[in-house]
């Protein structure tokens, strides 16, 4: 009786919260890395003359896309790592561990 009430609690959720989305995507590391690259473009710019300047579209891409990549890894990596972070118990309450989302959608997630 007990394994039906423990399959039932830990089976995931039809709904998709967006707080759920968001916390595959791991929003800090995902500003530090952002963070990180703004500070490669700073630097870039004391390159020799003759090259390309920074351009502000060329600026806002380049995080817009570093933002993406991050984000779609970190989901990824939850995806991967679901069965060990259910058995730790700083990951057991995130998403896929804690059964609030179905794994097909963290795989889909990190993929897009």
């Amino acid at each position: 009786m007990n394994e039906t009430v423990a399959l039932q609690q830990a089976a995931p959720s039809a709904a998709i919260s967006p707080r759920d989305l968001i916390a595959l995507a791991k929003p800090r590391i995902t500003l530090m890395v952002v963070i990180t690259a703004a500070g490669g473009l700073w630097i870039s710019r004391r390159a020799p003359s003759g090259s390309t300047p920074l351009s502000p579209t060329l600026v806002l891409s380049t995080l817009l896309g570093t933002a993406l990549i991050v984000a779609g890894a970190n989901a990824l990596n939850m995806y991967a790592e679901r069965e060990i972070d259910r058995r730790m118990d700083r990951t057991k309450n995130r998403p896929l561990p804690a059964g609030r989302m179905v794994p097909k959608v963290a795989l889909w997630f990190g993929l897009a």
